[in-house]
């Protein structure tokens, strides 16, 4: 039979792939502000600032949103994927 993980580390393993140094190195190296990148994302501006403090975790979505906006080079006037117009 096989065993699950325990919660904490099943949410380790989703939610840490980020760390909120990492999300201010992005946020920075993308030209943005916290209230662009939570536009983008479409959260409320809170939610960036709480994942910057580290009062919440980073999703994993977010983290692999965040990584596809820094690998693609956008064309002229056009947004990364995943962003909101």
């Amino acid at each position: 039979m096989l065993s699950h993980p325990p919660a904490s580390a099943l949410e380790a393993v989703i939610f840490h792939s980020v760390t909120r140094q990492q999300l201010r190195a992005t946020i920075k190296r993308l030209g943005i502000s916290q209230v662009e990148t939570s536009r983008r994302l479409g959260v409320d501006p809170s939610t960036v600032r709480r994942w910057l403090s580290g009062a919440r975790r980073i999703p994993e979505p977010v983290a692999i949103l965040l990584r596809t906006w820094l690998t693609e080079r956008p064309r002229r006037g056009r947004r990364p994927r995943g962003s909101r117009p």
